[in-house]
């Protein structure tokens, strides 16, 4: 009888640990690609300036 329950139990707290493995890789991609296209949009951001700035101060 003790060792259905502690395996009920045991299941359980694997269930719980998987599920928030899930969500936690969820929130790490989404972080990742978030991130990236974030970065991705500095860097043009920072060579479309950088551009401009070059053809003002050229002569």
């Amino acid at each position: 009888m003790f060792k259905s329950t502690r395996k009920q139990v045991k299941r359980q707290v694997d269930d719980r640990f998987i599920s928030a493995r899930k969500i936690l890789t969820k929130l790490f991609s989404v972080n990742t690609k978030w991130v990236s296209v974030v970065g991705i949009n500095i860097v043009k951001g920072v060579q479309y300036y950088a551009s401009l700035n070059l053809e003002a101060f050229s002569p």
